[in-house]
């Protein structure tokens, strides 16, 4: 920030604040052009400025103040940047487009400027825009991109133009970074593939549990500015046979979501959990993973671990395994084969097609939605590396498309429940806001 406060000649601006310094009270005799005698200055001059008030002599600013005024008012905005001045339309008016008099002056800024202010914006933006309506003759078009950019100058047709290439470079440029961004994504994905035909999958198969990254153009093209970029889901296994539960972050929703291979079972599984009398089955994995190391962070609140006793592994193959690849106290373990063979599991081959139901909460006014919704999910492949998730969402829309790459077999426990987002969570939320 450049909100520095100019001082010239005793006096102080800031914030279209101008003030006297103190002790400069004398000051009132070359401004004001008032004569006094020095015996009725005391301190700091308060009762003279009382006396001179009560007589009249102070009604009126004189034209050096004023001017100063102006200057060092004028000074401090043209220390402002576009993105700051912006927050303020009528400064931005004053700096740009109006003389000192107020009056509109094509003369001070000939070409379009561009304020820029986040895609999410709303109110201050539009001040902006009431702003330059204001102002007989001048005009104002936006550019959307990764952000918002009002461009705004005397020209109409220049100003549009402004816009219109601001709105093409900026799409270039987003375009560039995007796919930087997606060949990063691909390349983790492909990582935990190669690690996957590295160990072998020939007598054992996968399941569905452990860490996805998140993909969903409507989540992405709505709130990329809400930490959309690095959407994530954390699969663990269920209560029993064909369940499971998975905690999810996609930004503007966090929550959790229970699926499972029989619609009516996990109806039952799901009302099991609301009664509390599920919520801690036997997750998979190990509660010392790297989360740098698996592409970020699940939900803040899955980074509280339980304690030991509920990272024990399913067979005594995978309790062996889990101690040979145990990192010492202390240290963080690296991606291994041997890390993502312990999500394999020597069972009946597992069907690919799942039902789900969804609780979450969002993470603007966190708003809990405690009605489950309803959808299915289908695993691209038989190695559960990839799906697609159908669905509604609140506060997203209708027949949502989500879609998961692994980038990680093992997934450590989580202190979150179903009950977080039930009706019991929402009313007792509703209440506390307001308290």
């Amino acid at each position: 920030m450049s909100y520095n406060t100019i001082r010239r000649n005793g006096f102080e601006s800031k914030f279209g604040r101008f003030y006297a310094v103190r002790q400069i009270i004398w000051k009132v005799e070359f401004f004001y052009a008032v004569d006094f005698d020095e015996d009725e200055f005391s301190r700091f001059g308060f009762r003279l400025m009382q006396k001179k008030l009560k007589e009249g002599k102070l009604d009126k600013l004189p034209d050096p103040i004023k001017k100063l005024r102006y200057d060092l008012h004028y000074e401090w905005l043209e220390g402002l940047t576009l993105g700051e001045i912006a927050k303020y339309p009528d400064w931005a008016m004053e700096r740009f487009f109006l003389s000192e008099s107020g009056q509109p002056d094509p003369t001070i800024t000939t070409a379009p400027l561009g304020f820029p202010f986040d895609i999410s914006s709303n109110y201050t933006s539009g001040n902006l825009r009431k702003a330059v309506d204001d102002i007989p003759g001048l005009h104002h078009a936006t550019a959307f991109g990764s952000n918002q950019t009002i461009y705004v100058g005397w020209d109409k047709s220049a100003v549009e133009k402004a816009a219109k290439e601001h709105g093409a470079k900026q799409g270039e440029a987003d375009m560039v970074k995007e796919n930087k961004r997606e060949a990063e994504r691909a390349e983790k994905h492909k990582e935990y593939l190669d690690r996957l035909k590295l160990y072998g999958t020939e007598d054992c198969e996968l399941d569905p549990t452990g860490r996805y990254m998140i993909d969903c153009e409507k989540i992405e093209g709505g709130w990329f500015d809400m930490g959309t970029e690095n959407m994530t889901m954390l699969i663990r296994r269920g209560g029993g046979p064909g369940l499971y539960k998975a905690t999810f972050d996609f930004g503007i929703l966090k929550g959790m979501l229970v699926m499972g291979t029989d619609n009516v079972e996990l109806d039952q599984y799901c009302a099991k959990l609301d009664r509390g009398l599920a919520d801690y089955p036997c997750d998979s994995g190990d509660d010392e993973e790297d989360d740098d190391e698996y592409g970020g962070t699940d939900d803040s609140e899955d980074d509280e671990r339980d304690d030991s006793e509920n990272n024990e592994a399913s067979d005594d193959d995978e309790d062996e395994e889990e101690d040979l690849t145990k990192p010492k106290i202390g240290s963080k373990r690296k991606a291994s084969p041997e890390n993502d063979k312990a999500h394999l599991s020597k069972r009946p081959k597992k069907t690919t097609d799942y039902f789900v139901r969804l609780r979450c909460r969002e993470t603007g006014e966190n708003q809990i939605y405690p009605d489950p919704e309803k959808g299915t999910l289908k695993f691209d492949r038989s190695n559960f590396s990839a799906f697609t998730l159908v669905l509604d969402l609140p506060c997203v829309g209708k027949d949502v498309i989500i879609k998961g790459r692994q980038i990680c077999g093992l997934v450590g426990p989580t202190r979150v429940k179903w009950t977080d987002y039930s009706h019991a969570a929402y009313e007792y939320a509703s209440v506390s806001r307001w308290k």
